[in-house]
């Protein structure tokens, strides 16, 4: 269908959703020759309950990788609140997932709580990076595994563009 409107897949909006090695045994992996569709469609068989798939395509040969990990992306949070969020990986070290009628539980390592806290849609990763007082090799460890769950399940997205903040954010009354 992507392919006869001159369209290839750029990902989807939670690609978590479609990696089957989340339902195989721990050590368990498929074969290195496995098709990218085919591990899509075993995904989809094992976890039976995706209904509406939700991707994006872009023009065949124009598709553009995400800004992940660059210092001048700007994180953004869907459908959670940045300290509600923090709070949770903090105090668990996981985050519990629900998509596609299933709760998935991902570990996330707790010492990315003050980093996820950070995340205001304005700040760029540079900017929460130095904020944190962690120099680039300590982020380096924390960030990516934060990042890989958060984005994988379609709850973190970048952007390239920062949202600009009121000069003054204070609340004033009339006198």
């Amino acid at each position: 269908m992507l392919d006869g409107a001159g369209l290839e897949l750029a990902g989807f909006a939670q690609p978590s959703l479609y990696d089957p090695i989340r339902f195989l045994p721990e050590g368990v992996v498929l074969p290195d020759n496995t098709a990218p569709a085919q591990r899509l469609a075993l995904a989809e068989k094992l976890g039976g309950g995706i209904r509406v798939h939700v991707a994006y395509a872009a023009a065949k040969g124009a598709r553009v990788a995400p800004p992940m990990g660059k210092d001048s992306a700007v994180p953004h949070l869907r459908g959670v609140s940045a300290a509600q969020l923090a709070r949770q990986v903090g105090k668990h070290g996981s985050l519990v997932v629900r998509a596609a009628g299933e709760a998935v539980t991902c570990s996330m390592p707790k010492a990315s709580a003050p980093l996820i806290a950070a995340i205001d849609g304005i700040a760029d990763l540079a900017t929460i990076r130095g904020r944190s007082g962690l120099d680039a090799l300590a982020f380096g460890a924390i960030w990516p595994l934060a990042e890989r769950v958060l984005t994988g399940w379609g709850q973190l997205h970048y952007s390239a563009v920062r949202r600009h903040a009121p000069a003054d954010r204070r609340i004033r009354t009339a006198r």
